[in-house]
């Protein structure tokens, strides 16, 4: 080792030293700065007190004094109500008119701290439901609301890994927790916190007519009460109690009644809703299950699988099945299953009822939806085709050889109204329309064109009226409705002045070419005469 190294290091242990001892210094004052810092105070700590929400029996209060209650009691977890929705719905008679009566109300309060929550109520302001959504998941504000609605009380009668399903008296409450989505409808990783309380009756349902539950089975005319009843009865069998029963709802779509469901909720997570008809014929029946092998069971018990499979969907997890009139989509990732029930072949009044009064613009929309195969495919599924009308039977029968693209549907005041699509569409031929409307119901065809006058597909198309096949000046009276392509008309007016231009000049050629004719004729006669004039006024020698 070099000398001037020795220096070096010499110099450098002492700094080493010197830092050493520096810091032992500084840590030894902020260690008594620790100890005075965390020395304990004189006295009793304070304690910060959650707020206590009171005990409420929110059914036995007004609509008007729950929301008022909600606001006063979720303002000390600093929740503050912002909006409040209202929704009425209306009674409907037996033929799906809605009535004046109303039938329910509901309040949607909307608060801050992603809290919602819906208040419902019959008619007579008698609480049914109280339902409530915390959707950031706020365990804490959570549990102070189920205090306040009094459910750390209740007995649990089912319980699994998301729901918990309580029951005071005639009072069924559900808590469950569920994942977010964003705006743009994808989890966000979180879950929210929900929960529901209805008023329930005891199920005391005494059928009709007994029947085993067999999804195969069901046709549209079947009494929905009696299919639910089968359904307990078929759950009961592999092990799956009802818990309850919910009233039947009704509801609609653009103010006219859909139809009625039903939800019966049994253990093991499993809800069925049974749908029918605004005319109640039966519709669907969903299965919705959370518990993997409750669902995989109730797969194998209701034999689904053994149908004929039409189709799947990777994306959704989801099977298609046929079987006669009924069409399933089990869903198993969701695990969900859909049982729509469609009427048979020959139930034509049945499929008629199914079906949807169209609009101008729904009609004008279908042509010109795609090929008229795609066209084609869309009618068989929404109305009612390959079919037609049997004198000797006096009924609707199938046709196999019948124009898919005429089809028929039922209008408010009429059992039947035919409409008729044509791609075909000729400029030789003046009556060659695109769709052809024909129907005894006055005001629909009115409506109609009503319809037609203010939608953006008037610009393609123009119209005729007719009665009995003649053609009408005024819409007063008359059953047939021609619309015909806009450009191709125009081009058949055209042709018809130019023909009718043509025709005209070929008379008024065949006119002159008669009067000079006639000119002709006469001055051949004149001629003669003239001749004769001369012949008669030359001397004749007598003989």
């Amino acid at each position: 080792m070099f000398a001037g190294q020795k220096v070096k290091t010499k110099e450098m242990k002492k700094l080493v030293l010197v830092g050493v001892l520096l810091g032992v210094v500084f840590f030894n004052h902020l260690n008594a700065q620790v100890k005075k810092t965390a020395a304990k105070p004189k006295g009793k700590p304070e304690v910060t007190k959650e707020p206590v929400l009171n005990k409420i029996d929110f059914f036995s209060q007004t609509p008007d004094g729950v929301v008022q209650i909600f606001n006063d009691e979720l303002k000390k977890l600093q929740i503050v109500l912002r909006d409040i929705q209202e929704t009425t719905t209306y009674d409907y008679d037996a033929k799906g008119k809605k009535l004046r009566s109303i039938a329910s109300t509901s309040k949607r309060l909307i608060f801050d701290k992603a809290l919602n929550a819906s208040v419902v109520a019959d008619k007579n302001d008698y609480i049914t439901e109280i339902s409530l959504e915390l959707n950031n998941g706020n365990g804490r504000h959570f549990k102070a609301i189920k205090k306040m609605l009094g459910l750390i009380a209740w007995p649990v009668i089912a319980q699994n890994e998301t729901d918990t399903t309580f029951r005071n008296g005639n009072l069924v409450a559900t808590t469950f927790s569920y994942k977010t989505l964003n705006e743009d409808g994808d989890e966000t990783g979180k879950n929210g916190l929900a929960l529901s309380i209805k008023r329930i009756s005891p199920y005391a349902y005494v059928p009709k007519e007994l029947r085993l539950f067999d999804p195969q089975d069901i046709i549209v005319h079947d009494n929905a009460e009696d299919v639910g009843y089968a359904v307990v009865e078929f759950m009961k069998k592999i092990g799956l109690n009802l818990l309850y029963q919910d009233y039947e709802l009704s509801f609609a779509m653009e103010g006219e009644l859909s139809g009625y469901s039903r939800n019966y909720q049994f253990s093991n997570s499993l809800l069925v809703t049974i749908t029918t008809s605004a005319l109640r014929k039966m519709n669907r029946i969903e299965l919705t299950c959370k518990d993997p092998i409750t669902f995989s069971k109730l797969k194998k018990a209701l034999g689904i699988q053994q149908w004929t499979k039409t189709g799947s969907n990777p994306e959704l997890g989801a099977d298609f099945y046929e079987s006669k009139n009924i069409h399933c989509n089990v869903y198993s990732s969701a695990k969900f299953i859909w049982l729509e029930i469609k009427p048979l072949e020959d139930d034509m009044t049945s499929r008629l009822e199914n079906t949807k009064t169209p609009g101008f613009d729904n009609l004008a929309a279908l042509y010109q939806s795609g090929s008229p195969e795609q066209v084609i495919k869309t009618i068989t599924g929404n109305y009612v085709n390959g079919i037609k009308y049997d004198n000797g039977l006096k009924k609707w029968v199938s046709d196999p050889l019948a124009d898919k693209l005429k089809f028929y549907f039922k209008t408010p005041n009429a059992p039947v109204a035919v409409c008729i699509f044509n791609y075909k569409v000729s400029l030789n031929d003046n009556n060659s329309l695109a769709m052809y409307l024909y129907s005894r119901d006055i005001q629909y065809l009115k409506d109609i064109l009503s319809q037609y006058q203010n939608s953006p597909s008037r610009s393609k198309y123009v119209y005729m009226i007719k009665k009995d096949n003649n053609i009408v000046e005024q819409p007063s009276d008359f059953d047939e409705i021609w619309f015909m392509d806009r450009a191709v008309r125009a081009q058949q007016l055209a042709g018809q002045e130019q023909q009718q231009a043509e025709t005209a000049r070929r008379k008024e050629q065949e006119r002159l070419e008669a009067i000079e004719q006639e000119k002709q004729k006469a001055a051949r006669s004149m001629e003669t005469l003239n001749k004769l004039g001369d012949f008669l006024k030359t001397p004749r020698k007598k003989p």
